[in-house]
């Protein structure tokens, strides 16, 4: 587990600023402590559990056990498209905690079940289909249903299989969890502006 690179309070950027630090009263190799920082951004309180081990009166190698508080603020997905697919943004929320928090075997799944969610909103919502047509359909149906250009199915493609290959044994994809969270933010782009579009046309004289 590593510091929080988001602020858990604001959602800026953030790196370590340690206030003061609480170890326990021990000679024991392995020792617990607690350390307090400030956000660099808003100066809300962060703390870090951590474990040391110790070799000849010095630290060897430390390791965040757990921080708190552990919630994350997702600052940068789209507004809009967080009103069309409510599900979706949560799903995409905690995916990212868990990937703050380390976790990352659960990202590839979470990432899936957002795509699934966000694919059925923008159907029922942007393509006006009937969700009784639409729930008989698998995922990929489903994807050749949106009707989008290039770089959209691009990104749709490259979650989808991604979340599929973190829960088989055979690995087909060479993608990192930052490349696939990325190509997720990115399709939530194009969706964003392809609304903004939508809406901009309705306003335009027929």
């Amino acid at each position: 587990m590593y510091f929080p690179s988001k602020c858990p309070h604001c959602g800026k950027d953030n790196v370590e600023h340690m206030i003061c630090r609480q170890r326990e009263n021990t000679q024991n190799t392995q020792r617990r402590c607690v350390e307090w920082h400030a956000c660099i951004h808003c100066g809300e309180p962060i703390f870090l559990f951590k474990e040391e081990l110790w070799y000849e009166g010095r630290i060897v190698c430390d390791k965040i056990l757990h921080y708190f508080p552990h919630p994350y603020i997702v600052t940068d997905y789209p507004q809009k498209v967080q009103e069309l697919s409510p599900k979706a943004f949560e799903i995409y929320r905690q995916t990212t905690e868990a990937k703050e928090a380390g976790l990352e075997s659960l990202i590839g799944a979470g990432l899936r079940m957002a795509l699934e969610q966000l694919i059925w909103d923008y159907l029922l919502n942007i393509k006006k289909k009937a969700s009784d047509e639409i729930e008989k359909l698998k995922l990929s149906e489903r994807i050749e249903l949106m009707n989008v250009g290039f770089y959209t199915k691009v990104c749709v493609r490259l979650v989808r299989l991604f979340g599929n290959d973190t829960v088989h044994v055979i690995k087909t994809l060479d993608f990192s969890s930052d490349e696939a969270m990325e190509a997720y933010k990115t399709l939530c782009n194009l969706i964003d502006s392809e609304i903004t579009i939508l809406q901009n046309n309705e306003k335009l004289p027929s």
